[in-house]
């Protein structure tokens, strides 16, 4: 009697043994399988974004990673080895003068520098989105038009998939716009969007609607205003110790200004728009990158206090507090403009974005190009 209880007592043991390690295999399995099935669900590829505006070529690389799960998501991320949009200059750099030729010269000279520095990131690159924006599309628009279509015969050849787009100073404050609301943590919101071309001045009420926009843009208005004697000359740099005595006066510059702003069918297109009244006003554009490099924020006391002390400056005086000389000839300018357009709209305080935020907006956007992040 005990040999047989001992029998069944084995027997159920190593039934028990059993079936456990087949439930141990199967969970395995699946760990195994969920897993896969995991890694499997996230898809990443290297997107090109081009941005040709009336001077220069942007040339912005992302890792743009979808990810399809519950909640599906595609977002974009610059890569460790190419972490910051470069800028291509054509020789000719006056305001909208770059022919079709000098800017597909920029885009093939940016394309050979990639492959020679960075090969094996110009080898992953799938998908490139072109967009012609600024004064080059507004002032050129049927060289825009030829420039995207040899650009995109270009990139088709190379077996890559290409989508361009000219892109308008509306449209480009409005995805702008949106790419702060969906990151910033505020309940109202306005841009000021300075171009070479135009300025745009948009809020969270309008970006629905048309932007409204002047034609008193960074370069445009200084061309408008630099045959206009004796005023233009209190926004003159110093070029050397020599001209101090006629140095510049930014008080006089800010009036000079606002005078010839202040005509008809000027900025008062957009309207007298109070922008102190919400809880964020963001900039963008490249005057701020150039002149304001290391800033991400501007009062228009700070503003008055750099024009004071920048005004009265030389070239190589303003080279030394690290100005590029390109931009170091009308320096007293930009800034005298700049302070005159938050003087203008009442603006408390500027919050600088980085130029590059809404190409990476348009990296992973749905309305532009859905095709890279279906």
């Amino acid at each position: 009697m005990i040999s047989t209880v001992n029998f069944f007592y084995n027997q159920v043991s190593k039934n028990r043994i059993i079936f456990s390690f087949i439930l141990l295999s199967f969970f395995l399995l699946g760990c195994k399988a969920l897993s896969t099935k995991k890694k499997d669900s996230v898809n990443q590829t290297v997107h090109l974004v081009l941005n040709s505006t009336g001077y220069a070529t942007e040339f912005c690389i992302f890792e743009v990673q979808k990810q399809e799960n519950q909640s599906y998501e595609c977002k974009a991320e610059k890569p460790l080895e190419y972490s910051r949009c470069v800028e291509y200059f054509a020789d000719n750099t006056s305001y909208a003068n770059l022919t079709p030729r000098e800017t597909l010269d920029q885009i093939y000279k940016g394309l050979a520098e990639l492959e020679l520095a960075r090969p094996s990131l110009k080898n992953r690159i799938k998908s490139v989105g072109y967009i012609s924006s600024g004064s080059f599309n507004t002032a050129k628009p049927n060289e825009s038009k030829q420039v995207l279509k040899e650009v995109e015969d270009y990139f088709i050849s190379e077996k890559l998939n290409v989508k361009s787009k000219l892109l308008t100073g509306d449209e480009e404050a409005k995805l702008t716009l949106k790419e702060i609301l969906s990151k910033e943590n505020i309940s109202s919101a306005a841009l000021l969007q300075i171009g070479t071309d135009t300025i745009e001045v948009i809020t969270e009420s309008n970006r629905e609607s048309k932007v409204p926009s002047a034609k008193v843009g960074y370069q445009t208005f200084l061309e408008e205003i630099s045959t206009i004697k004796p005023g233009i000359n209190a926004c003159r740099q110093p070029i050397s110790s020599f001209f101090k005595s006629e140095s510049s006066s930014f008080d006089r510059c800010k009036q000079f200004l606002l005078e010839n702003m202040s005509k008809p069918n000027k900025i008062s297109s957009i309207g007298k728009t109070k922008l102190n009244q919400y809880e964020e006003v963001f900039a963008t554009g490249a005057l701020f990158n150039y002149y304001y490099p290391n800033k991400n924020d501007l009062t228009l006391d700070e503003l008055n206090s750099i024009g004071r002390e920048y005004c009265s400056l030389t070239i190589d005086e303003i080279q030394k507090k690290g100005i590029k000389k390109k931009n170091a000839y009308n320096l007293c300018y930009a800034v005298s403009y700049t302070s005159t357009l938050i003087e203008y709209f009442e603006i408390k305080k500027l919050k600088i974005l980085p130029k590059e935020i809404y190409l990476k907006k348009l990296a992973t956007s749905q309305t532009l190009f859905p095709e890279f992040c279906k």
